[in-house]
């Protein structure tokens, strides 16, 4: 078993058709072709294409980590589990649809936490205190009074004749 600053390949989100979402930067092709084999095989650790893959299950999605075969998998599965614990906080709901609907903090959250192959933060709470927080958060939609509707389309029909 080796360690290295360099430990973890590829860290990819895949929904359970083994489409990825949401990963790394590492050839798209060869980490379908991983990830695809990763869920075929069911195992939370195995061994594909000389790569030390280790496989997480969060409802709808999976998250998959991967690196040399000569890499150290406790490692690696500490990395996933303090990686998983932070998308957990984030998402609340581990679905494909949530994955799209804060996909901007995911991007942050997965770049925050590794770059360029190294890992950069190894505390849950301090990774996650490095996603901003959306303001409108939680906001379904605001009510608007039918007057001010009622002005605002005026407004945009009197400006939209300017215009012509």
């Amino acid at each position: 078993m080796k360690t290295d600053i360099m430990d973890v390949e590829c860290l990819a989100i895949v929904d359970e058709s083994g489409e990825i979402l949401l990963q790394t930067n590492y050839p798209r092709k060869t980490s379908q072709i991983i990830c695809k084999k990763a869920l075929k095989d069911l195992s939370e650790i195995s061994v594909i294409d000389e790569k030390v893959v280790l496989t997480k299950r969060l409802d709808e999605i999976y998250v998959i980590i991967f690196s040399p075969e000569d890499r150290n998998e406790v490692l690696l599965a500490h990395y996933l589990e303090i990686f998983t614990e932070a998308l957990f906080k984030i998402m609340r709901k581990t679905t494909r649809e949530y994955v799209f609907k804060k996909y901007d903090q995911i991007c942050l959250l997965l770049s925050n936490f590794i770059y360029n192959n190294i890992v950069l933060v190894e505390d849950v709470n301090l990774l996650v205190s490095k996603v901003p927080i959306r303001s409108f958060e939680g906001l379904e939609s605001m009510y608007i009074p039918q007057s001010f509707a009622t002005f605002f389309n005026k407004a945009k029909k009197t400006i939209n004749k300017r215009n012509k």
